[in-house]
């Protein structure tokens, strides 16, 4: 079995809490997503995130995280 990730996003990232002039606050700082994780029974797993979003100043844009230890292949 394999698996696929795209920007693994289940931690806090304070850098998303937005205050949009005229808006309500809208605060994004946690997706409250389950922790991602790679199972026993996964043979492949890949994982593709990025790390652009500014972690000390205000963005729209959330950042990925790194899973860890992945299976290797054989």
């Amino acid at each position: 079995m394999s698996t696929f990730d795209i920007d693994p996003h289940d931690f806090y990232q304070p850098s998303f809490n937005l205050q949009l002039p005229g808006f309500i606050s809208t605060n994004f700082s946690d997706f409250y997503e389950p922790k991602v994780q790679v199972w026993n029974n996964v043979t492949f797993a890949d994982n593709y995130y990025q790390t652009v979003a500014d972690p000390n100043g205000v963005t729209a844009t959330p950042n990925g995280r790194s899973l860890g230890q992945l299976p290797l292949l054989d």
